[in-house]
């Protein structure tokens, strides 16, 4: 860990796993279709995490390899909300209380860890369709499937590139912020998520400075590398790159090289690391 107090950066990041193998997306169907056959909406809403969690709880196999395939799409097995700490909880992006169609549906799991799953919860905000940008919290015990077809404001990570909606100020104090104008429905939803997850908070916007200077101390060995004809630590110096947990900064550091004039000049003689 590059950090001593062994704690990185929150920021969000996409989520993309591999698809399961053909019997564990059958067997996803068949718990799918048990759980349709309850009937009612309400029914299967009552139910849906004790079904759930009968079934994340076992040792079966294919549970596992689930598990295995959602870890793996963890940069050094980090949670993709925060990349703070490490993964060890299926989180339903859709709230299963709200939502229990979601329930056994491979496309609402993110493999997270317990500080943001517990953060997240059920909160689930939609936006009004009466304004396009006012926001409505939906209750577990009232929420219809009207509701829940409206827009959400949550950042989905797994159709959604979180980067999208939220920069790091790379020259200032180190928070996330919108990277849209304030008021547009891009940037309501880049500070919800950000603050429902909290992002923000105590030292984490210290930890991204600390990351930021790391990846620039590597970036200009790279140079230094790259102009002596060090192949060694030419791959050294990238390799190292690839290997930390902060991937989030790198990224900005990357998207933001034309307007950061330190970021310009290192990229400006390594500009192969734009497509690291």
């Amino acid at each position: 860990m590059f950090f001593p107090s062994g704690r990185v950066y929150r920021k969000m990041v996409p989520f993309r796993p591999a698809n399961p193998v053909k019997a564990d997306r059958a067997r996803l169907r068949k718990h799918r279709r048990n759980l349709n056959g309850l009937g009612s909406f309400a029914a299967q809403r009552l139910v849906a995490r004790d079904r759930f969690k009968s079934v994340n709880s076992g040792t079966r196999q294919w549970i596992q390899r689930l598990r295995g395939q959602l870890k793996a799409a963890c940069h050094q097995g980090r949670c993709p909300y925060c990349e703070d700490n490490t993964v060890h909880q299926v989180d339903h992006h859709r709230p299963i209380s709200l939502d229990p169609r979601g329930t056994f549906l491979w496309g609402n799991f993110v493999y997270a860890c317990g500080i943001c799953n517990g953060k997240k919860l059920h909160k689930w905000h939609v936006f009004d369709p009466a304004t396009s940008t006012n926001q409505k919290a939906l209750d577990p015990l009232t929420a219809t499937l009207a509701d829940l077809s409206l827009p959400p404001v949550f950042i989905d990570p797994r159709r959604e590139d979180p980067a999208d909606f939220l920069k790091i100020d790379l020259t200032g104090t180190f928070t996330l912020i919108p990277r849209y104008p304030a008021g547009s429905q891009e940037a309501i939803r880049a500070i919800f998520t950000r603050d429902q997850l909290a992002l923000d908070e105590g030292e984490l916007p210290a930890h991204r400075k600390r990351a930021y200077s790391y990846f620039i101390e590597r970036l200009d060995r790279y140079t230094q590398a790259k102009a002596a004809g060090v192949a060694t630590e030419i791959a050294r110096c990238r390799g190292l790159v690839m290997e930390q947990d902060h991937l989030g900064v790198w990224r900005e550091m990357q998207r933001q090289h034309g307007s950061v004039p330190a970021l310009t000049t290192l990229f400006g003689l390594a500009p192969e690391a734009l497509t690291w």
